[in-house]
Parts: structure tokens; sequence; C-alpha cells
């Protein structure tokens, strides 16, 4: 959609081009005749679809944009909600009288030790 939306726009500051680029090779008979409102208002009406096309450009990149972060911290509270169930529940095999797998102690030792390997 983005590359779509991008064609039109860039088509239609092209059109706005060519509508200043006749109006400027043409200076003379313009000016004679007393057309540069009439230009003025072609150039305006060509730039007014470029920036619809921009707009919504521009709507879509933030949408997508949007869409990304919120995968994202969805995916980092879904980590730490599973990280602290697991933590919670100790992960005892109550039938072998294991103690827990997951406690408060593992956690600060694997945070400590990955924060002095970063040293």
């Amino acid at each position: 959609m983005q590359t779509k939306l991008a064609a039109n726009e860039q088509s239609s500051y092209a059109k706005a081009g060519n509508v200043a680029e006749e109006a400027l090779t043409n200076v003379k008979t313009v000016m004679a005749f007393g057309g540069y409102e009439k230009e003025i208002k072609r150039y305006e009406d060509g730039l007014t679809v470029a920036k619809a096309a921009a707009k919504s450009r521009g709507a879509i990149s933030a949408f997508g944009i949007a869409l990304m972060w919120l995968i994202i911290w969805c995916s980092y509270a879904l980590a730490f909600w599973y990280g602290t169930k697991l933590i919670l529940d100790g992960r005892v095999d109550e039938c072998n009288g294991d103690e827990a797998e997951y406690t408060a102690d593992n956690l600060l030792i694997v945070s400590s030790s990955n924060l002095q390997a970063q040293k």
C-alpha cells in the first residue's frame, strides 16, 4: 500500500512540476495575458492531490509502526508474565520430592552473572 501511495504522490508532484515548468517556460505569455493566477491555481490543485496522498501514506506508516511496537510490547509482557509464573509455581515435581527449579535466587544469580559477563 505504501508503494502504491508513494507512486501516486510522486506522479502528483510530477504533474504539479510540469505545470510550474510550463508556466516558467512561457512566463512572458503568462504575464502578458494575466494568466498567473490561473497557473497558480493549477499548481496548487496538483499539490492538493499530492498532499492527500502524503497524508494517507503517513497514516498507513504510523499504523504499521504502532502495530509493530504493540507486538513487541505484548511479547515483553508475555515473557515477563510467563517468567514470573515459572518462579511463583516453582516447577516442583512433587512426586519425586525435588526442589523448585526456578526461584528468585536463581533469577538473581542469572541476572548478576549476565551483568558480570557484560563488563
